[in-house]
């Protein structure tokens, strides 16, 4: 193109100059008129590069619009899950045709889990978010720590409980989806309970005893308990704070005794906070 309209403005002065010689009558008329058609041929030329240039503009924009419509189906062909997990299960083959909206693999988030289950109706007002929580899976010696992250507004209405989910954190992925499990949420730390080992529980026909020492003698009290751990027993009724108990109850014998308290102090309550099963 540049080379086009330097020979157009080539022509034009050449055509200029030719009108100049012919007013003075040093040129006949036939050369002025052939420098008028050489400068209309270039300008004709300088035209048509001008229009090539355009047509190349236009072409680079086909290619560029092709160029990002390809990068577009390379980038559709690849599936990104939206988060980190683990397939389960493939619906397709590899080489098969999908259809806008079918589902391609089953995926599974590992980490954190999502714990779901329900509240008995007269606990419920008590759940609040963030709370605390321990979660025992079947199979797994020691329960995992986690918190309520979603409550539901309403109750169901056929169970009269309400859903709640917590958050356990899963990184070493050793629980899987799916699991049966049983979850106590804290709703205050500071609630104390009277405990006894669970060696210390007797049961016969149905009742539970433990071995008391009053006044100098052992005799078996019944008792009605509540929740269990792998070493105790919560005490609902039959005994108080400063209560002597034996902790191997299959060494109990009635009659008098001598009791010796290790470290000169006889044991209070104890410590535990308050959990609501779910």
């Amino acid at each position: 193109m540049v080379q086009a309209e330097a020979v157009w403005n080539e022509a034009k002065l050449e055509y200029e100059r030719a009108k100049g010689l012919l007013a003075e009558h040093a040129i006949p008329a036939e050369e002025v008129q052939q420098r008028q058609a050489a400068l209309l041929v270039a300008e004709a030329k300088y035209r048509a590069a001008l229009n090539e240039v355009d047509e190349q503009v236009a072409l680079a924009a086909v290619k560029r619009a092709e160029l990002g419509l390809a990068r577009q189906f390379l980038a559709d062909a690849a599936i990104r899950a939206p988060f980190d997990g683990v397939v389960q299960q493939r619906h397709v083959a590899p080489g098969a045709y999908v259809q806008v909206g079918q589902a391609v693999v089953t995926l599974v988030r590992t980490d954190p889990l999502r714990f779901r289950g329900g509240i008995p109706e007269r606990e419920a007002p008590l759940v609040r978010l963030r709370q605390p929580a321990q979660v025992a899976v079947e199979g797994q010696a020691d329960p995992f720590p986690g918190q309520v992250t979603r409550i539901c507004p309403a109750l169901d209405m056929s169970s009269r409980a309400l859903q709640v989910d917590i958050d356990l954190p899963n990184p070493a992925s050793r629980l899987h989806v799916g699991l049966f499990a049983q979850a106590d949420i804290v709703i205050d730390p500071d609630a104390r309970t009277l405990a006894v080992p669970l060696t210390a529980i007797r049961e016969f026909a149905g009742v539970e005893k433990v071995w008391v020492v009053r006044g100098g003698k052992a005799a078996q009290e019944p008792v009605q308990t509540g929740r269990r751990t792998a070493a105790r027993v919560e005490i609902l009724e039959g005994l108080a704070a400063g209560d002597l108990v034996l902790v191997d109850s299959r060494q109990g014998r009635a009659g008098p005794v001598v009791v010796e308290i290790q470290g000169g102090k006889s044991p209070g309550p104890i410590a535990r906070k308050r959990r609501m099963p779910v």
